[in-house]
C-alpha cells in the first residue's frame, strides 16, 4: 500500500497538521459546543492523548484562520470567525526541579515576550509575573478586543516537583497569584481553555465563583481526545484494510487493535477511545503491535509518587473510587488509585449510581503488562521484598495475563 503521512512524533500544531499530513480526526464539533456554551473550560487527560493539538486547534479557531477548517464540522456552522488576540502558554516547556520559581518566571516571561512582540504591545518583564500577565491582557483588550487565553499543562510545575516539598510549595504560591489573574481579568476575556493531568484544589483557578467549567467527566466530551471505534473505521480504513490480511482478516485485526490500544473510558457513559499515540505509531510501524505509549516514558508524577509514598499494589486491580476522588486533589493527599487513573494506567470499568462509586480496571493489554512490570520493579525496590512474595507474584500474574480480573473487555 501507499503509506500515508500520519501525525506521529508529537505533531501539536493544527496548521502544520492540516497542511502537511494526510489525516486529521475532526474534533471541531466538540470545540464548537464548548466555545459557544462556556467562557472558561478545564480538561484533564493523560499525557499523549492530544491535549496540545486540541489547544492549537482552539488557537487557530479564535485567530480566525477559517481556511484551515474547510471540510470540518465547524466550517459549516454559524461560527463568526472573528479574530481575537490569543495568549497560548505551555507550562511543560521547562524543567522546574532545579530552579523552581526562577525557571517558572523565565518561562512565563519568555512566552509573554512573544505575545508582546506579535501584537505590538508593551508590558515589561517582571518578577511580579501576575502583574505583567494582568498588563498584557489589558493591553491586548485595549488594542485588539476581547482576549483568548490557553494554558496547556497548567499543573506540570507541580507534578514535576511533587517530591521536592519546598520547591513545590514555592511554585504553588506563585501559580496561585498567576492563575488568579484570570478571575480578575474576566471582563477582558472571550474564552479561557486550560488543560492538565489532574486538578489541584489549592490553586486559585479552581476556587471561588468564577472558576472554569470542568468538562473532564462530562458525557458529551468523553471522546474530545482519543479516537473512537467509529473514527477508526472512518479515518483509517486505508490502514486497516492494508494490515488486516496479516492478522487473519478485518474482524480479527480490529479485535486485536481494540485489545491492545482501545479501552479508555473517561466518563460513566460507555464510549471507549483508543490511545491516539499508540494507534498512529502502530500504523506507521507497518502494523506491528508494540507498547508505543508505554515506551514513550512513565509520567514523572507516578515515578516520584512511588519513590516517596507507601503503596499497596494489591489495591490496583478492580479498584473502586468515589466520584469526588477524581478531582479536587490537595497536593499532599494524592493517593495511588486516582493517580493511576489520571496518568492513564487505569480507566473506568463501571459506575454504580446508588453508591456513586466507580470501578476501575486496566484499559488494555499494553497497559496491563507495562504497568504490572513497572509496579513490580518499583514496589520490590521500595519495600526490599523478595521476588517470590505474594504481592510480586500477583503482579507477575497480571503481567502474564493469567488472572480473570486482569483481562480487558473493550
Amino acid at each position: 500500500m501507499k503509506k500515508r503521512k500520519l501525525p506521529i512524533g508529537g505533531v501539536q500544531t493544527f496548521g502544520k497538521l492540516r497542511a502537511k499530513y494526510d489525516v486529521y480526526v475532526d474534533k471541531t464539533k466538540h470545540i464548537y459546543e464548548m466555545a459557544t456554551s462556556y467562557e472558561a473550560v478545564f480538561l484533564a487527560r493523560p499525557r499523549r492523548f492530544g491535549k496540545s493539538l486540541l489547544c492549537s486547534t482552539i488557537e487557530s479557531l479564535f485567530r480566525g484562520e477559517k481556511e484551515l477548517f474547510e471540510g470540518l464540522y465547524i466550517y459549516e456552522t454559524d461560527w463568526d470567525w472573528k479574530k481575537h488576540p490569543v495568549i497560548h502558554l505551555d507550562l511543560s516547556a521547562r524543567n522546574y526541579t532545579d530552579n523552581g520559581v526562577a525557571a517558572l518566571l523565565k518561562s512565563l516571561n519568555g512566552q509573554l515576550d512573544a505575545v508582546c512582540r506579535e501584537y505590538e504591545i508593551v508590558a515589561e518583564r517582571s518578577d511580579f509575573i501576575e502583574e505583567r500577565f494582568t498588563e498584557v491582557i489589558a493591553a491586548l483588550f485595549e488594542k485588539h478586543g476581547s482576549v483568548v487565553v490557553i494554558i496547556d499543562e497548567y499543573d506540570f510545575p507541580l507534578i514535576s516537583t511533587i517530591s521536592q516539598q519546598e520547591i513545590n510549595e514555592q511554585l504553588r504560591e506563585k501559580l496561585k497569584g498567576f492563575y488568579g489573574v484570570l478571575k480578575r481579568s474576566d471582563r477582558y476575556l472571550r474564552f479561557v481553555f486550560v488543560t492538565g493531568i489532574t486538578k489541584f484544589a489549592q490553586i486559585s483557578m479552581f476556587s471561588g465563583f468564577n472558576q472554569p467549567k470542568d468538562i473532564t467527566m462530562l458525557a458529551e466530551y468523553c471522546d474530545i481526545c482519543g479516537i473512537t471505534y467509529e473514527e477508526l473505521e472512518n479515518y483509517f480504513k486505508h490502514e486497516t484494510d492494508a494490515f488486516a490480511p496479516r492478522y487473519g482478516g478485518k474482524i480479527k485485526y480490529l479485535e486485536k487493535l481494540r485489545a491492545n490500544y482501545d479501552g479508555y473510558f473517561f466518563t460513566k457513559d460507555k464510549v471507549a477511545v483508543f490511545n491516539t499515540y499508540g494507534l498512529l505509531n502502530h500504523f506507521d510501524s507497518s502494523g506491528d503491535f508494540m507498547p508505543f505509549w508505554s515506551m514513550s516514558g512513565h509520567p514523572s508524577l507516578l515515578q516520584k509518587y512511588l519513590e516517596t509514598k507507601e503503596v499497596d499494589i494489591l489495591d490496583v486491580e478492580s479498584a473502586e473510587m468515589s466520584a469526588g476522588a477524581f478531582a479536587d486533589y490537595k497536593d499532599n493527599t494524592i493517593t495511588l488509585v486516582p493517580l493511576l487513573y489520571q496518568a492513564g494506567y487505569l480507566t473506568i470499568a463501571d459506575y454504580n449510581e446508588k453508591t456513586d462509586m466507580y470501578t476501575l480496571r486496566y484499559p488494555n493489554i499494553e497497559i496491563r503488562k507495562t504497568l504490572a512490570a513497572f509496579l513490580a520493579s518499583n514496589y520490590s525496590k521500595a519495600k526490599g521484598i523478595s521476588g517470590d512474595s505474594v504481592s510480586v507474584r500477583l503482579v507477575q500474574s497480571l503481567l502474564d495475563g493469567k488472572l480473570p480480573t486482569a483481562t480487558c473487555n473493550p
